[in-house]
C-alpha cells in the first residue's frame, strides 16, 4: 500500500513539474517573439519616410535626404494625405495668425498709365512759305522770330522780273478778253476766256491774293515790287532770308505755325500699349505752372516700336488758345484707362461717330468729308481697335486686393476661405494691376472670400505639413533615394 502511494505521489509530482515547465517555456517564447512581431507590425505600418527640413521629400524606406543629408523620419498617418492644399485652423489660431479676408467683387477698375513727353508744333497747322520764282527781298517787315501774325498781314516786299512778266500777262489777257467780248465771236471769246483764267490761276499759284490781282487789272499798271502776305494766323518759327537777300525758285522764306492748337508727343512703354486707345483723355503737368493741370485727347498711337527705348510715340492734341503752353516744354502725363472684364479697355463714347483717318482729331456725328484734307470720314467701329468694348455691353471686372495673391515666378496663388477657419490654396490667373487691386482673369468667382492678411503664415503652415504651397510645386515622391 505504501509503495502504491509512493508511485502515485511521484507521478503527480512529475506531472506538476511538466506542467510548470510547459507554462514557463510558453511564457519565455511569447516574450521573445513579441518584440519581433511588434517590430514587423511597426515596419508594416511605416511605409513612407520624409525629411523634417524638406517635407515634400517622400521615400518608401529609411535613408538620407537627397537635399540636406538629414536622416529621414517616418511620416505620421494623419499627414500622409497631403495632396490637397487645404488648411483648417481653430478660432484661436486664426486670431493668432491675424488672418483677414476680403470678398471678390466686380467694380470699376481704372489703370494709370504714366508717360513723359514734350510739347511740339501741330504739323497740320504749320505752313511753309516758299517761292515760285527768283528775286530779291526789297523790304522785310519781320524783324525777329516768334512774332505773331494775323492772316493777311504783310510779311515782305518782293522784287522779281518774273513778277513783272506775270503782271503784263494778266493785263494783256484781260484786254484781249474785253476785245473778244465786243466782237461777239463765241469761238474767239471762249479761247480768250481760257487764256485769261490760266493767267489768273498762275498768279494764285505764285502767291498773289485776289485783291492784288484785282488791283493790277483795275489800274492797268505794272509795279516793280509786290507785297507778300501771311496765308494763316500764327507764329513765325523759321526765317531763312534777311532784307536785301536774293532767293531762287523753291527756296523756303518763312515757316509759320498756328499755336492755338499744339501736339503733345508722349513716350509710352511697351507694357502699357494695351491700355492706350484713341480718344482717351490725357492729363498732364508742366514745370512752368506747378499744380495746374492741362488736358488733351489721344489722336494717334504709332504702330512702330523704338527698339532701343522700347517705347512708342503717342500724339495728343492740346487746345492752347490761351497761349500758356509753349513748344519745347517737358511734360509729365497720365492716362486713366478704364478696364472691363478680363482687363479689356473700355473705349471712350465714340459709338456712332465718324472720324478722319488722316486727321483723327476731326470727329463728327454723321458721315462726310474731313475739314482739312477732304477725305471721306470712317465710322469709329473701323477706326478703333477691335479688342475694345466699343460695341459691347460693358462688364465690370473681378478684382481682389493686391495683398491677396502670393506671386512667385509665373505662378500666383490665393487662399480662399471655404468655411470659417478652413482655407484652400488656389492658383489664379492675374490681369492688370490697377492701383491697390488686381484684375482676376481666371480662378475665382464673385462673392468668394480671399485671404488678404496672414496668407504667408497659412502658406508656411502648409509647407510644414508637406502640403502643396505657393513656394514649392508638388513633386513626385522619391521611391529609392539610396540609389
Amino acid at each position: 500500500m505504501k509503495n502504491k502511494l509512493g508511485w502515485l505521489s511521484a507521478i503527480a509530482l512529475a506531472v506538476l513539474l511538466l506542467v510548470v515547465f510547459l507554462i514557463r517555456w510558453c511564457s519565455v517564447a511569447n516574450i521573445e517573439n513579441k518584440p519581433e512581431e511588434d517590430k514587423s507590425s511597426e515596419k508594416s505600418k511605416v511605409e513612407t519616410w520624409t525629411c523634417a527640413m524638406h517635407p515634400f521629400i517622400r521615400s518608401n524606406k529609411p535613408g538620407k535626404c537627397p537635399i540636406c543629408g538629414m536622416t529621414l523620419i517616418p511620416l505620421k498617418e494623419e499627414d500622409k494625405d497631403s495632396n490637397s492644399p487645404v488648411l483648417t485652423l481653430s478660432s484661436e489660431a486664426v486670431k493668432l495668425a491675424e488672418v483677414q479676408t476680403s470678398t471678390v467683387e466686380r467694380k470699376i477698375a481704372q489703370a494709370e498709365v504714366r508717360m513723359t513727353g514734350k510739347i511740339e508744333y501741330n504739323e497740320t497747322k504749320t505752313l511753309t512759305i516758299s517761292t515760285r520764282f527768283s528775286g530779291r527781298i526789297e523790304k522785310l517787315y519781320l524783324n525777329y522770330l516768334g512774332v505773331h501774325l494775323n492772316k493777311d498781314d504783310h510779311i515782305a516786299e518782293l522784287f522779281s522780273p518774273d513778277l513783272n512778266i506775270l503782271q503784263r500777262e494778266l493785263i494783256l489777257t484781260k484786254n484781249n478778253l474785253d476785245t473778244a467780248e465786243k466782237a461777239e465771236d463765241k469761238s474767239i471769246l471762249e479761247n480768250k476766256l481760257l487764256t485769261f483764267e490760266a493767267a489768273k490761276n498762275k498768279a494764285k499759284i505764285w502767291g498773289l491774293t485776289e485783291e492784288q490781282v484785282s488791283d493790277i487789272l483795275s489800274k492797268h499798271t505794272i509795279t516793280q515790287t509786290l507785297n507778300l502776305y501771311s496765308p494763316i494766323s500764327g507764329v513765325v518759327i523759321k526765317q531763312n532770308f534777311l532784307q536785301g537777300q536774293y532767293f531762287k525758285e523753291g527756296d523756303t522764306l518763312f515757316v509759320i505755325s498756328d499755336t492755338s492748337e499744339l501736339w503733345l508727343i508722349l513716350d509710352a512703354y511697351e507694357q502699357d500699349i494695351s491700355l492706350l486707345r484713341y480718344g482717351q483723355k490725357v492729363e498732364f503737368l508742366v514745370e512752368a505752372y506747378p499744380g495746374k493741370f492741362f488736358y488733351g485727347t489721344i489722336a494717334f498711337i504709332s504702330p512702330i516700336l523704338d527698339e532701343q527705348t522700347r517705347t512708342i510715340k503717342v500724339r495728343v492734341v492740346v487746345n492752347n488758345k490761351n497761349g500758356m503752353l509753349k513748344p519745347g516744354m517737358f511734360v509729365n502725363a497720365v492716362v486713366f484707362s478704364k478696364l472691363g472684364e478680363k482687363g479689356v479697355v473700355i473705349s471712350p463714347d465714340l459709338k456712332g461717330k465718324w472720324i478722319s483717318p488722316m486727321h483723327p482729331e476731326i470727329i463728327k456725328d454723321e458721315p462726310g468729308k474731313c475739314d482739312i484734307c477732304g477725305i471721306d470720314l470712317l465710322p469709329a467701329e473701323k477706326f478703333i481697335q477691335n479688342d475694345t468694348t466699343l460695341n459691347q455691353k460693358v462688364i465690370l471686372p473681378l478684382v481682389i486686393p493686391s495683398t491677396a495673391p502670393l506671386i512667385t515666378g509665373k505662378r500666383a496663388v490665393v487662399y480662399v476661405e471655404t468655411k470659417p477657419g478652413t482655407y484652400e490654396g488656389r492658383e489664379v490667373v492675374l490681369g492688370s494691376k490697377v492701383r491697390d487691386y488686381y484684375i482676376i482673369n481666371e480662378g475665382l468667382k464673385e462673392g468668394e472670400k480671399v485671404v488678404t492678411n496672414g496668407n504667408f503664415k497659412i502658406d508656411s503652415e502648409l509647407q510644414i505639413l508637406a502640403k502643396p504651397s505657393m513656394m514649392n510645386q508638388p513633386q513626385e515622391s522619391i521611391k529609392n533615394n539610396n540609389r
